[in-house]
Formats: C-alpha cells, structure tokens, sequence
C-alpha cells in the first residue's frame, strides 16, 4: 500500500542519512524522519508504539546537531508515548528501551549542563539497566557509561 512504501521510503533513508552522520546528511534524516511523523500521525494514534520510534531517531538527529532544545522535546515526547505503552500492558517495549530513552534524555540536560535533573535521569536509566542486565546474567556496557557520565 501507499502507506506501506512511505514508511519504508522516508524510515529507511532517515536511517541511512542518520548513520553518514556528515552535517548535511543529519538534515536529510531529520527531513525524512519528520515527513513520516506527519504521515504517521494522521494515519496512527498519537500514542502509537511507531511514533514514538520516530520521535526517538528524530531525537538522535536533533541531539547531533546540538538542537538540544528540539531533541529533549522529541525525547520528552518518546518518553511520554513509550510509559502509556507500558501503564496499559503492552509489551511492545521492555527495560532495555525505556533505559535507553532515559539515558538519551540524561544526556541532552548534561550538554545543557542542568546537571542536578540530568542526575536524576541518569539514575533512572541506571535502575532500567541494571534490570536489563541481571536478566540477560551479562554484564553491561551501558551501566558503565553511565556510571561515567555520573561521576
């Protein structure tokens, strides 16, 4: 279907510009990325585990051109769809996806150097990936990079 060749079209080329990672590649990533959530948005509920994978890779996009105000919204706003998911018993996200969200969202108020609420988020990724790894019994790179950006 139409909708079938746009969500492979612009995700597809998003990533693919995303992972040049060139300045002008970012744009067209963040152009492709946001012509989806249009897309995506009429066709799906706001809350629609896709929408947040989408406000999720435009984050990425954003926090790598130093759009760091852009990117906490995009975050912000994965984060909201990703915890209605799981207050509502899906299982379309685990630990592991909620954690990397968080740690996203540590990251951006790091840079904004609002050190105290990206603690606290830091802290909150930690217990999701700590979690992660006593069920996967691996230990785990994420907490140590964490562990870092605390110290």
């Amino acid at each position: 279907s139409k909708w079938l060749f746009s969500v492979a079209e612009h995700f597809l080329i998003g990533l693919i510009y995303e992972a040049k990672g060139e300045p002008n590649d970012q744009k067209e990533a963040w152009h492709h990325y946001n012509r989806l959530l249009s897309l995506a948005r009429t066709k799906l509920d706001h809350r629609h585990p896709y929408i947040c994978s989408l406000l999720e890779r435009r984050g990425a996009v954003l926090f790598s051109q130093r759009k760091l105000q852009c990117s906490m919204l995009s975050y912000l706003a994965c984060l909201h769809v990703l915890e209605h998911q799981q207050t509502n018993g899906s299982n379309v996200f685990n630990q592991a996806d909620l954690a990397r969200v968080l740690y996203s969202i540590a990251r951006v108020l790091h840079d904004k150097e609002e050190y105290h609420d990206a603690l606290g988020m830091y802290q909150r990724a930690l217990q999701c990936q700590r979690e992660v790894s006593l069920n996967s019994s691996r230990p785990s790179l994420d907490i140590v990079t964490t562990l870092c950006n605390i110290s």
